[in-house]
């Protein structure tokens, strides 16, 4: 059986190079798969929160879905420019604070979380 020779140190620096460069296409494929697995999922809730609770039919959403896209796409090309805070100011112009809203809506997690113990007389209670 022939043995065989040592590879060079530039052979495996080449070799190393190509193993990093696959491994970072495969991270990126997976991480794009993650990201649009759950992209579509916080789009489906909001669709159906939409549906559900304002109304909104199939074209109405799909008016909805087709602005939020223009707006995902303006706002990725242009991340430095992306001024949530210039957004928030837009929403009070209309009375709707998203800081006071968030945590009013934290505060009514805390609350349904909250065991509430039944009075006297309720069902489940003993006499």
């Amino acid at each position: 059986m022939k043995a065989l020779k040592k590879p060079d140190e530039q052979t495996v620096k080449y070799v190393l190079t190509l193993c990093r460069e696959e491994l970072r296409k495969i991270h990126d494929e997976e991480l794009t798969k993650a990201l649009a697995e759950q992209t579509e999922n916080v789009d489906t809730a909001i669709f159906y929160t939409l549906h559900e609770y304002c109304g909104f039919g199939k074209n109405r959403l799909l008016r909805f879905a087709r602005n939020l896209n223009k707006a995902h796409d303006f706002f990725v090309g242009r991340y430095d420019d992306y001024d949530v805070d210039a957004m928030q100011r837009e929403l009070k112009k209309i009375g709707f604070d998203v800081k006071k809203i968030e945590q009013l809506l934290a505060a009514e997690r805390e609350e349904e979380n909250v065991e509430e113990k039944p009075e006297d007389g309720e069902v489940g209670t003993e006499s």
